[in-house]
């Protein structure tokens, strides 16, 4: 028995170094099937019942293509407080950046919201330029979450990321943002799909 729990203490020691070490390399971390199917739908027709929607599944036509937007949704809808506490979500957090954590009250709700530009999510978005690109006396410890309710097969909507843009920024960098940003400007625009995607932004 002691070696079993040897065992399953490695393993847990290791899969914890894994997302530690991916995260610091590439800037991000995927936690994949978070919640079920149902689960997701339950939380999208919650979310249409906060901005007095119909309690069904809608598409772009039901909505007249409208986005909509609750700044700090979570937080204030009694409803979404278990996706704060959610063990999940809290046990990645603390794999990556330790055991002491707290909530910054930031917490948004997203219907419908279009394509922007990319972007880095820190307080000083320039690389390089603010303190929170100098860890030599802290390092930096706010992460940012998004959790999507609607696949890309029915809505169209997805969160594409860089990684190691939060290590390195070249000149060819700079001229693919600009390019990429252009694309997802011209999808936005002319590529509207009929559905409808439901999800959470928050720190």
């Amino acid at each position: 028995m002691e070696e079993e729990q040897v065992g399953k203490t490695f393993k847990k020691i290791m899969v914890k170094n894994n997302k530690k070490s991916f995260f610091d390399n590439n800037g991000y971390f995927l936690l994949r099937k978070l919640f079920s199917d149902e689960e997701c739908k339950k939380l999208r027709l919650e979310i249409n019942r906060h901005f007095k929607l119909p309690l069904r599944e809608l598409k772009q036509n039901d909505i007249n293509f409208r986005t909509f937007v609750e700044p700090d949704g979570v937080t204030k809808n009694k409803k979404f407080w278990k996706i704060i506490f959610n063990k999940k979500i809290l046990s990645v957090i603390r794999s990556i950046i330790g055991k002491d954590i707290c909530y910054t009250q930031h917490s948004d709700l997203h219907i419908n919201l279009g394509a922007g530009k990319y972007h880095r999510d820190n307080a000083f978005r320039l690389f390089k330029n603010g303190p929170d690109w100098y860890e030599e006396k802290q390092k930096y410890k706010v992460l940012r979450i998004a959790i999507y309710l609607s696949d890309y097969k029915t809505s169209g909507s997805s969160l594409i990321v860089f990684p190691n843009s939060n290590k390195k920024e070249t000149f060819l960098t700079k001229i693919e943002m600009r390019f990429w940003n252009y694309l997802r400007f011209f999808w936005s625009k002319r590529l509207n799909k009929n559905y409808l995607s439901h999800f959470f932004f928050f720190v």
